[in-house]
């Protein structure tokens, strides 16, 4: 028996968008005597990105920790932090392509792990743009 597809999962990161945190390292390092590399290891090896992800701290207490843990100079504001933190992303064209070539009936949802500052960017991308008027438009329909 034929079974339709009625909805298709999409993860945000290095699959809608790509995203590079060697980025955000290196604009950070910008404010600090230590290299990018070591501001990499303290923020992605060492666990502090995951508990701003998983909601264990704000975004101000994040900040906080961050420019403790990087020395960083009293020059690094919070809004230089949270534009170096969130412009990292970059279009997925090939992903774009087949989510607009997947017929309007089918669902398409969107899973993210995503952080608050982050979101502040990616709610821009065009990608995300179409998701949430997708969304939207059904939301009228019904």
């Amino acid at each position: 028996m034929y079974q339709r597809i009625r909805a298709i999962v999409f993860d945000f990161g290095k699959v809608l968008v790509k995203f590079d945190h060697m980025k955000t390292c290196a604009g950070l390092a910008k404010f600090s005597n230590l290299p990018a590399e070591e501001i990499y290891r303290i923020i992605f090896q060492e666990g502090l990105e995951k508990e701003y992800d998983s909601g264990k701290i704000d975004s101000v207490a994040f900040y906080d920790v961050v420019r403790e843990k990087i020395s960083a100079s009293s020059d690094l504001r919070f809004t230089d932090f949270a534009r170096i933190w969130g412009d990292i992303f970059t279009p997925n064209d090939e992903i774009e392509e087949l989510i607009a070539s997947i017929y309007p009936e089918i669902r398409k949802i969107l899973l993210s792990n995503t952080n608050e500052l982050h979101w502040e960017y990616i709610k821009k991308l065009s990608v995300i743009q179409d998701f949430l008027a997708e969304q939207a438009l059904k939301e009228l329909q019904s």
